[in-house]
């Protein structure tokens, strides 16, 4: 599975919206056998929204330091074969160049992609399977 950025910060914040189908989300991947795959660009994605919407350089800091620790998250480079890939997805499905990172790297991976964010969802699915999660 990837899972973007939408899902960790409303996994990681009580107050978003989603929070608990997200929590349930990531839960049930931690025990899962199947892989939980992400590009390292959402390190800073959510690492920067869980600061901003917290004000806290801290609480960012802990959630980087799980999110690194867990021994069932791997983590891809956003190296030049992902760039060209997401590039032409984000072309040709008019996504934002993020969004379009994690549609290439479920895409190359042959894994699903879990998000909240409707567009991501609506403009991908022709690409790879998409999953959205549960409302609370």
């Amino acid at each position: 599975m990837v899972i973007d950025a939408s899902v960790w910060v409303a996994a990681f914040l009580p107050y978003e919206p989603n929070h608990k189908a997200a929590q349930r989300c990531i839960a049930e991947l931690s025990t899962s056998s199947e892989p939980t795959e992400l590009p390292t660009l959402a390190l800073v994605e959510t690492c920067g929204a869980i600061a901003r919407r917290t004000n806290s350089a801290d609480a960012a800091q802990q959630i980087r330091q799980f999110l690194v620790s867990q021994h069932w998250i791997s983590f891809f480079a956003v190296d030049s074969g992902l760039v060209s890939v997401a590039s032409d997805i984000a072309i040709n499905h008019k996504l934002r160049g993020a969004d379009a990172i994690y549609v290439a790297l479920a895409k190359m991976r042959s894994q699903p992609l879990i998000s909240l964010d409707a567009e991501i969802i609506q403009r991908s699915k022709s690409i790879v399977e998409c999953q959205v999660l549960g409302r609370d």
